[in-house]
């Protein structure tokens, strides 16, 4: 099916989406809320602010802020003026949310059930007490007792204070002098934790790394991470021992004789290589050498988002997760919506030239150009029922290695096999590691 202007029905529906999309994201962006969110998993919850799903159409923003102000205080309801299937129902207490939240969790709403959901906490923007040093308020200050409302024990001890001089402000009770005791003890826990995690977040340099051999394959990690640890402490990032898949017990894999000491610094390094040379581990001399592999973080490794892929001067924009039905001219027609599209490069399955891999290339006349296009469709934007997964191509990532990428993300095969495949590359790239180690 196509319209008068050539666009096809699948077309016209992704562009209808990206609209909507966009349009509901400026209204909430408008509106205070913060959408990066709900793309991270929420380590804290909202007990004020509710976002209510599964909302039936034509229904108005009135009407839920009456269904919500049984409960008590709704200060606003949030959802587009087109209407929606979603929206933030923000409560004035607690108290109220939860009545709310009990009473109507899915419960009927016209045809449909309503599903319930508490908001991230920074949904609207995180709140932070401010902290007072040094000052005290009116409600801190205690009134002086009289005699009359004074306990024996009291008297007796401001008897005893005035004898030896001591002023009522010098004086502390034992409660307070072990609450503050309890809170020194906080502030130094406190203290500690902030300098492991400044201790976590430092840089690793190149070459930092020791390879070491000739390990007793019983040794375990904490073992070799204990011997290094006893002499040089914090200059030590971590300790693994390289191993392989047991045949006999999977979930017991055994030892290869040979591991890494993760340094921060490859002067700490260089330090331990000297002086930990042949020492003696579980009955085996050690054999160390600098290592030259890679260290990636694990961070790294993470998933990026849509804000850590700069674009730079990039025109380009590599298309994933293409739907095999979409034609050429129709990947084309989506995309000249938001500008000039120089050339557009779908791979094609060798032997097959009606059928493509799956991704593409669409390159722009300018860098504008292909910025408004990655903002619009960047979202959620489905065509053919394929959310489309936009990114910045690199000018050194080669149309085999992206093939291989998009083969392994949308390939039919088992879990199993995966792991077993992903098993066997790491096991080939640690005996590769070994091999360049000894060389």
């Amino acid at each position: 099916m196509t319209s008068d202007q050539g666009e096809s029905a699948g077309v016209r529906l992704a562009l209808a989406e990206t609209r909507l999309v966009r349009e509901t994201r400026d209204f909430f962006l408008e509106n205070g809320v913060k959408l990066d969110a709900f793309s991270k998993p929420a380590e804290k919850r909202s007990d004020t602010v509710i976002l209510a799903k599964n909302l039936p159409a034509g229904v108005e923003t009135e009407e839920l802020q009456r269904m919500f102000e049984k409960f008590g205080d709704c200060q606003k309801v949030l959802m587009p003026s087109e209407g929606g299937v979603s929206a933030l129902v923000i409560m004035g207490n607690p108290v109220d949310a939860k009545k709310a939240f009990r009473a109507l969790a899915y419960s009927r709403f016209r045809s449909q059930p309503l599903y319930l959901e508490w908001a991230p906490y920074d949904v609207m923007g995180a709140t932070e007490t401010p902290e007072v040093h040094g000052e005290q308020t009116n409600e801190d200050v205690k009134p002086k007792k009289s005699k009359r409302e004074m306990t024996y024990e009291e008297k007796r001890r401001e008897r005893k204070n005035r004898q030896q001089g001591v002023t009522e402000e010098d004086e502390k009770p034992e409660d307070e002098v072990e609450a503050e005791k309890v809170e020194d003890k906080k502030v130094e826990t406190a203290e500690v934790k902030k300098n492991k995690k400044k201790q976590a977040e430092r840089e690793i340099e190149s070459g930092s790394a020791i390879f070491v051999k000739n390990l007793a394959f019983d040794t375990t990690d904490g073992g070799l991470e204990s011997l290094f640890r006893k002499r040089y402490g914090d200059l030590v990032k971590s300790a693994q021992i390289s191993k392989k898949l047991n045949p006999a017990e999977p979930t017991k894999p055994l030892s290869m004789g040979f591991g890494f000491v993760q340094f921060y610094t490859s002067f700490d390094a260089k330090t331990a290589l000297k002086e930990m040379q042949g020492e003696l581990l579980d009955g085996h001399s050690l054999e160390l050498k600098i290592s030259h592999r890679e260290t990636t973080e694990k961070g790294a490794l993470k998933k990026k988002d849509v804000k850590q892929k700069e674009q730079g001067e990039c025109s380009k924009l590599l298309v994933r997760n293409l739907p095999f039905e979409a034609s050429v001219k129709e990947i084309e027609t989506l995309f000249e919506t938001f500008g000039a599209v120089k050339t557009i490069r779908i791979p094609r399955k060798p032997g097959q030239k009606q059928q493509h891999r799956g991704f593409g290339f669409v390159d722009f006349i300018s860098a504008d150009e292909a910025s408004r296009a990655f903002d619009a469709l960047v979202h959620s934007t489905h065509l053919y029922g394929r959310r489309l997964v936009l990114e910045w191509a690199k000018e050194d990532e080669t149309v085999e290695e992206l093939r291989e990428k998009t083969a392994e993300k949308f390939s039919g095969n088992k879990k199993g096999s995966k792991k077993s495949k992903a098993q066997t590359e790491e096991f080939q790239q640690q005996l590769q590691i070994a091999d360049d180690e000894k060389d």
